[in-house]
């Protein structure tokens, strides 16, 4: 996963990413309400593993938030540097109970500055010079979304999906 954004605040919670849902989610991405990036990860056994950084996080700053999962290995990266470390079970993430949401969760916790992109692989990345870059071929069959929220179409209010899957948001 891979988020660039820039919050306008870290003085509460802010979600980068989300779903419609209290409980039945895979991934959710935040900056705490002490200005820390959070990653929470839960398994289809229900077992939730919180991820927390030490880099206290400041306004108006942009932040490139990545989240690798390799075997049961988490990492987190917070501009190219490891913030944060996990292990979960060796099972697939928990199917989501209602929708992916960039910048809410379950209609609270709003995202409060600017979201430049999002986007997802199948593949982890070892390299991470082009982190503050959008995917350089978003229809490559590594990538499952990606998601430029500058784009967004002014008359439907439909964010698209770059990839080759073309999973369509709207606002």
């Amino acid at each position: 996963l891979y988020f660039l954004v820039q919050p306008d605040t870290v003085a509460a919670a802010r979600t980068v990413l989300g779903w419609v849902h209290a409980t039945a989610w895979p991934v959710r991405v935040q900056f705490t309400s002490s200005a820390k990036v959070e990653v929470k990860v839960t398994d289809s056994a229900d077992a939730v593993v919180t991820m927390t950084g030490t880099t206290t996080l400041v306004a108006t700053t942009t932040y490139s938030v990545v989240v690798v999962r390799n075997g049961t290995a988490l990492t987190v990266y917070l501009n190219g540097v490891s913030e944060v470390t996990g292990t979960m079970a060796d099972l697939d993430c928990k199917a989501p109970g209602g929708n992916m949401t960039l910048g809410a969760a379950n209609g609270a916790e709003f995202f409060d500055g600017k979201y430049e992109y999002a986007w997802a692989t199948n593949t982890a990345d070892t390299y991470l010079g082009d982190i503050f870059l959008r995917p350089l071929d978003p229809r490559a069959e590594n990538v499952l979304w990606c998601y430029v929220l500058e784009s967004m179409e002014s008359t439907t209010l439909r964010i698209d999906d770059d990839s080759r899957f073309d999973n369509h948001g709207i606002y």
